[in-house]
């Protein structure tokens, strides 16, 4: 069986004339499909039709199905082609997305998960790509339960990377903290409820709770959208003893470290139609003294307190999209190493100005690291 004549096809690429090409292949492709030759100008063809996908499959396939160096070389000058033009267009995109100071506003970019394991690793070598990542890094990139933070950067730039995330399938969204900063929160110290009118009590005259309202701020329970709880460490120093390798071999040696000593645990309340947050911390709540007719609630453990308001009063009475407090932990761990960013966000929670006995460093990062959290939280829910 003789090959196919492709000199006419090849003629009509040097003329530029795809539209003949493009006819001149179909017959051949039926009488020669497997051809590696009519394979490579299919690629050529769909490849000038504006489908560069398609066409970097076609080139791919070639070069695990073919031994033939000319046809190999011109496969990878394909690949190589398609990626210097999706790089063109996208420097294009980010100069556009770029050209107004709105778009210049710092934000950040957050992946979100894909809980689909077949979907997961169906996307992984395009998000490789598109990140310029090895397929291992970009697979452990990926989250399958929660939110990722990804990185920082001008809200236009991001702007761009969320539209090229949809196109390969990895949901993703970016947000500047210019917009977040228009959500106001409300930190209580008590949540007096009466049927479905709940009123936030503000801090006492002295406690040194930066930028919290000393007014009562009425709400009904209707206005609740969400409700966010997280658990923020709070830490300390410890001092531990131990073998360390010293000159004439192991000697005993004083270490000092970080050690998490208790977790101060913070719940938000979102009010999405008029985009506040109210904001409870189990260190400074003032707890009921008459809970219990059997234990009297002010010497009982601040968690123990905490953990009945929250499972025997706000959860039953809160019924709404309730974000635990692992799901904030998870997050936290991807983007508390972020310190320049985090430094730039108010946390409007002063921990080491409550009830905690302790004092948590200057430069503690999870403070913002909630509250970024949380803003995003109902940013979404804005959506």
């Amino acid at each position: 069986m003789t090959g196919p004549n492709l000199e006419p096809v090849i003629e009509a690429f040097e003329r530029k004339d795809y539209r003949t090409a493009t006819a001149l292949l179909k017959p051949l492709y039926k009488s020669h499909p497997q051809d590696p030759w009519v394979q490579l100008y299919i690629g050529r063809v769909q490849e000038v039709s504006k489908r560069p996908d398609k066409a970097e499959q076609t080139y791919r396939k070639l070069l695990k199905a073919t031994t033939n160096g000319k046809i190999i070389g011109q496969a990878r000058q394909g690949i190589q082609r398609i990626e210097a033009k999706e790089k063109e267009q996208r420097q294009a995109a980010i100069a556009q997305a770029t050209a107004t100071e709105d778009n210049t506003a710092l934000g950040c970019l957050i992946f979100e998960p894909i809980t689909d394991s077949a979907k997961k690793q169906q996307v992984i070598p395009a998000f490789a790509r598109l990140m310029e990542l090895e397929p291992y890094s970009a697979r452990m990139l990926l989250p399958s339960r929660n939110w990722r933070f990804y990185r920082t950067g001008p809200i236009g730039l991001l702007s761009v990377y969320v539209k090229e995330l949809a196109e390969i399938g990895v949901p993703a969204f970016c947000v500047s903290l210019e917009e977040l900063a228009t959500y106001e929160v409300i930190y209580a110290t008590r949540l007096d409820i009466q049927g479905d009118q709940i009123t936030a009590q503000p801090p006492a005259e002295d406690a040194k709770v930066q930028n919290a309202t000393r007014d009562p701020f009425h709400l009904q329970r209707h206005a609740i959208g969400q409700c966010v709880e997280g658990a923020l460490p709070i830490f300390e120093l410890v001092v531990d003893t131990g073998l360390k390798q010293g000159r004439f071999g192991p000697q005993k040696a004083t270490i000092r470290k970080e050690a998490v000593k208790d977790y101060a645990k913070v719940l938000d309340l979102h009010l999405p139609r008029v985009k506040k947050i109210v904001r409870l911390c189990d260190r400074d709540y003032s707890y009921p003294s008459s809970e219990s007719s059997a234990v009297d609630q002010r010497y009982a453990p601040i968690a123990q307190r905490w953990h009945r308001l929250l499972n025997q009063q706000w959860k039953p009475l809160l019924a709404k999209t309730w974000h635990e407090q692992k799901e904030f932990t998870a997050f936290g761990d991807t983007v508390i190493e972020q310190t320049p960013f985090l430094k730039r966000i108010e946390p409007h929670l002063r921990i080491s100005a409550t009830a905690t006995m302790t004092n948590r460093a200057d430069e503690e990062l999870w403070d913002p690291a909630f509250h970024l959290y949380s803003c995003l939280q109902l940013w979404k829910f804005l959506q």
